[in-house]
């Protein structure tokens, strides 16, 4: 099966997702069908990086749309919505996908360049440490001070690699399959290894537990919420955790079997195909579902 045949199934599992996600009424079953998408796209994705022909300007494609897509999720959430005309189950927009994959490209690039000891690897790798460090406390204080749409926009301009669609989760599975895409059972291994990690994490409630038994004190809890806040768990249960109807990550051991029949071929290419048409469903579904 051919990279485009891959990103063909993940754009269609996509939309159903996002049909379920952003328009009311909808069965929850196709958001389960949606478990596949992101990590298709992801696989394709890390399987391009060393394909690319431009580096740079692969890098700046990325750039470009996760700039403009954090723009239009920005205009979205601080969008001025008439109490009488809102109907829907939705107001904030975080589905970057472009900047979800730049934020992994670049640490991607990093890793490597720490492994095979290039020139200023150190500099390099401190720099980036620091650069994590620094936006992780900037989009705090702009979550905290001003709104978390302004903290997802600056998050995603900045490359942060906590800040964005799927958290750290995604980001941690990305690598998984890029350093292990040319060998399939260990990719097949280290992608279910994050997976279900995950998902036993979420569904044994065990940070909420740990969180139970702290003390009371203020900045602990604070420190707390805030590390595994921006790693993507939640730290306050509302309502238990169920594998079918709210925590259903684990799905995505259904795109495995399709890694597998990948023959690493492209297909016929439609680069720009899929850059357009993932802000332009995006928004339509969710100014739709506003106001339906």
């Amino acid at each position: 099966m051919s990279s485009n045949a891959l990103k063909k199934i993940a754009l269609i599992a996509m939309v159903l997702d996002h049909i379920a996600l952003f328009l009311p009424g909808m069965p929850l079953y196709l958001r389960w069908i949606g478990r596949i998408s992101m990590p298709l796209f992801l696989f394709v994705f890390v399987h391009s990086i060393d394909n690319t022909k431009d580096r740079k300007a692969f890098a700046g494609r990325l750039y470009i749309f996760n700039a403009l897509m954090a723009f239009l999720d920005l205009a979205y959430n601080i969008m001025p919505i008439p109490s009488d005309r809102y109907y829907g189950i939705f107001v904030r927009l975080d589905t970057n996908i472009f900047g979800t994959f730049f934020a992994l490209y670049v640490l991607i690039l990093v890793i490597k360049k720490t492994i095979a000891r290039s020139v200023h690897w150190k500099k390099i790798l401190a720099a980036y440490i620091f650069w994590q460090a620094a936006t992780v406390v900037f989009c705090t204080f702009v979550s905290i001070q001003l709104d978390d749409a302004y903290c997802l926009f600056f998050a995603a301009i900045s490359g942060n690699i906590f800040f964005n669609e799927g958290r750290f989760f995604v980001i941690a599975l990305g690598i998984a399959l890029y350093f292990s895409k040319n060998q399939k059972w260990k990719c097949a291994s280290w992608y279910s290894a994050v997976v279900l990690g995950n998902s036993i994490i979420i569904l044994s409630q065990i940070i909420p537990r740990i969180y139970m038994h702290l003390s009371s004190n203020l900045l602990a809890d604070f420190i707390y919420c805030r590390i595994f806040g921006t790693l993507g768990y939640d730290v306050l249960r509302f309502e238990p955790p169920n594998f079918l109807t709210n925590e259903f990550e684990w799905m995505a051991m259904s795109a495995l079997p399709l890694f597998l029949l990948y023959d690493g071929s492209k297909g016929r290419p439609h680069k720009y195909f899929y850059y357009v048409f993932y802000p332009c469903h995006i928004m339509a579904f969710a100014l739709l579902g506003q106001f339906l």
